[in-house]
C-alpha cells in the first residue's frame, strides 16, 4: 500500500474503489470518528484530531458511497475508508492532489484502451486549424477568396 506524502495514511485501489487506511488508538470508538466525502474532498480521522481534513483528491469519487469502519488487525486499529470511484479502470498515481507528481490536465484525458497506461494522460490531437500558424491561415484564406472571385468573374463573362 503506497503512502500518502502526508504520512498520516496508507491506501490502495481496485478497479472501482480507493481504500484509506488511517491508524488510530486501540481505544477509539466508531463516536470518536469523523468521516466524510464529497466529490473530490475527504475528510478523516478521530474528532479531535483529523488526519484528512478537507483534503483535495486527485481524481472525482461517488460521496455517496464512501462508508467507514473501525478494524482491528496485528498492526494495531485502523479506520478503514472506501470510497468508490467515479471513474471505474482509471488508475490513480497518488490519492491526493497535492501528492500527484503530474496533476492530470482533466479527468477525461486519459487513455480509452488497455493498451495505454491509465493513469498517463492521453495526447490531445490538435485541429487542423490550430497548427496553422495565424499569418499562413488569412493567406490561404485570400487566396481562396481569389480563386472564387476569379470563377465567379469567368462565370459572368462567359453568361452575359
Amino acid at each position: 500500500m503506497p503512502f500518502s506524502k502526508n504520512g498520516r495514511c496508507e491506501w490502495s485501489q481496485t478497479e472501482d474503489e480507493i481504500e484509506i487506511k488511517i491508524p488510530v488508538m486501540k481505544e477509539t470508538k466508531s463516536r470518536d470518528v469523523n468521516c466524510s466525502a464529497k466529490a473530490r474532498v475527504v475528510t478523516a480521522g478521530m474528532t479531535e484530531q483529523e488526519h484528512l481534513k478537507n483534503a483535495e483528491l486527485c481524481h472525482p469519487v461517488v460521496a455517496s458511497d464512501m462508508h467507514w469502519q473501525l478494524e482491528d488487525n496485528k498492526d494495531g486499529r485502523f479506520i478503514v475508508m472506501t470510497l468508490t470511484k467515479e471513474r471505474s479502470g482509471l488508475s490513480w498515481r497518488a490519492l491526493l492532489l497535492q501528492d500527484d507528481p503530474k496533476p492530470p490536465l482533466s479527468d477525461t484525458e486519459v487513455a480509452p484502451d488497455s493498451s495505454w497506461s491509465k493513469s498517463e494522460p492521453a495526447v490531445k490531437k490538435p485541429s487542423l486549424l490550430s497548427t496553422i500558424e495565424p499569418g499562413t491561415l488569412a493567406a490561404c484564406l485570400m487566396l481562396f477568396l481569389s480563386v472564387c472571385v476569379g470563377i465567379f468573374k469567368s462565370y459572368v463573362n462567359k453568361n452575359s
